[in-house]
């Protein structure tokens, strides 16, 4: 069995507007709430100096930015991607 030494980045970036558009009537609809968060996770191997895993997840904050993920919040997306 091998040990590895690993870091870890943590990176939160927070949608406070963002926008779709509606092909059926060619319009945009233009939203502020809930805000939408987008984290994503990396570790790296220190020695070998490669990725080991990346995980991206995509959350709707109903509760608002940095509280954390709640009972109420919704996970769009949560993907990890690991060697």
């Amino acid at each position: 069995m091998t040990h590895s030494t690993t870091t870890a980045t943590v990176s939160t970036y927070i949608l406070e507007k963002y926008s779709r558009f509606n092909p059926g009537n060619e319009e945009w609809q233009h939203f502020v709430n809930p805000v939408i968060q987008l984290t994503l996770e990396s570790k790296k191997a220190l020695i070998r100096d490669e990725l080991e895993s990346v995980r991206l997840r995509v959350s709707w904050l109903v509760n608002g930015p940095m509280t954390g993920l709640d009972q109420r919040d919704v996970v769009f997306v949560s993907v990890f991607l690991s060697k």
